[in-house]
């Protein structure tokens, strides 16, 4: 609920705080996730196409998490958390 008050705050002040750049930076991604699934699925995949569209996420994930795990060790717990690991 945090991240909501944030982006509100966001569009109503017009001023951006440290806090919000994590919200802003969502945003873009849930954007851009859902644009890529909207023109994906315009395209009537096949089956083998949607396991090459999965196959790509969980391969971006799992890129995700090898960054995470080698550059910012600190953050090492919070994906432990996040995936269930």
């Amino acid at each position: 609920m945090t991240g909501v008050r944030e982006l509100n705050l966001l569009l109503t002040a017009g001023d951006l705080r440290p806090g919000q750049l994590a919200v802003v930076a969502a945003t873009g991604h849930f954007l851009l996730i859902a644009g890529c699934l909207a023109l994906f699925l315009r395209l009537r995949p096949s089956l083998k196409r949607w396991g090459q569209f999965l196959a790509g996420g969980v391969l971006a994930v799992g890129y995700l998490v090898l960054i995470v795990f080698s550059t910012g060790p600190q953050f090492i717990g919070m994906m432990r958390r996040v995936f269930g690991l």
